[in-house]
């Protein structure tokens, strides 16, 4: 994995031998996919699963679920880089997807155990998505989409990204067709991406075959919605104040996708500012190592007197803060 703010360490639960396979490609959408998205979504990571390529998504609700559940329920592998501890529950709708995909995968995240959602740790957690990647797939990204902060990871690295065309009056696809405008390749099938690379792709192979089958995609991918007649705006509005309000380790379970999505769109539009004093008692004393001028891992180690991997896990709060930053993947400063 090439990336210049590379993590300090990588958690992972499953078998995270499948991150070498030579065939990875991250599948990201809307987290409201429409009938068509889904059916897209499906058929593509279908053909792309049965030929031994790996999926990588961010187990959100919606087309990442839909990509997750597709490899699973065809015994193929898939990995989700999530924005919270390995251990943790959120979103709670996703549960048992997320204990099949440690058995038919890996789920990894910089993130030590116990950690929750952050302001920042989801679209943080979008540039190893990107990293990870040989090409990005989005199927429907809305005009403020977190999809659309994976894909500039993406152009940063020079990864390739293909998007499925839309309806040109269409909500669901005002950021994919802009970035179609903006040089992406239109996407019509899984053979598309095989034939950018060179690969075959072969259409007559039968996909492998898993265990007991989930009840169905729709069972990953659907978001609870709220009484009719409120608007997706107030429903947003909701989640984000919701999160405000110090419950956003544990959003309510009808609007924790949304939280996830109030989250992603607060941090593009500004970060808070960060206060030391809320800091953790070891997170202060690794801030304090940094700010003294101790930049490398093993300086802020001895300066800070923790054990490394205390170190790590601090680190990881810091970034999460907005606190510090990383230069490289051993050194890090004042942000």
């Amino acid at each position: 994995m090439s990336l210049p703010n590379f993590p300090a360490v990588l958690f992972y639960r499953g078998d995270p031998s499948c991150l070498k396979s030579k065939s990875i490609f991250a599948v990201i959408g809307t987290r409201n996919p429409s009938d068509y998205g889904k059916m897209a979504c499906k058929t593509i990571v279908e053909d792309l699963a049965a030929n031994g390529s790996v999926i990588v998504s961010g187990g959100a609700l919606g087309i990442d679920s839909a990509a997750h559940s597709t490899c699973v329920e065809a015994g193929a592998k898939t990995v989700l880089v999530s924005g919270t501890g390995i251990d943790s529950d959120y979103p709670k709708q996703n549960s048992e997807l997320r204990e099949a995909i440690a058995s038919h995968g890996c789920i990894i995240s910089e993130y030590a155990p116990g950690s929750g959602a952050s302001h920042s740790s989801f679209p943080l957690r979008n540039r190893i998505v990107a990293a990870l990647s040989m090409a990005i797939i989005v199927f429907e990204a809305g005009e403020k989409s977190g999809t659309l902060n994976t894909c500039g990871h993406a152009k940063k690295l020079g990864k390739p990204i293909f998007v499925l065309p839309g309806a040109i009056d269409s909500e669901l696809y005002i950021g994919s067709n802009r970035l179609i405008d903006e040089g992406a390749v239109p996407l019509f099938s899984a053979e598309m991406v095989y034939r950018y690379f060179d690969m075959k792709l072969d259409s007559g192979r039968e996909a492998p075959q898993g265990r007991t089958p989930f009840s169905g995609i729709n069972t990953f991918t659907e978001t609870p919605g709220l009484p009719a007649g409120v608007s997706r705006t107030e429903r947003l509005a909701k989640a984000a104040q919701k999160r405000k309000s110090g419950s956003e380790n544990t959003p309510a379970k009808e609007d924790e996708a949304l939280v996830e999505e109030a989250f992603e769109n607060e941090a593009e539009a500004s970060a808070p500012a960060f206060d030391p004093g809320l800091l953790s008692p070891n997170a202060a004393v690794v801030f304090a190592a940094i700010k003294n001028g101790s930049v490398n891992l093993d300086s802020i180690v001895r300066e800070s007197g923790l054990a490394a991997h205390l170190v790590m896990r601090e680190l990881s709060e810091l970034e999460m803060e907005g606190a510090v930053e990383k230069i490289n993947s051993l050194e890090y400063k004042i942000k």
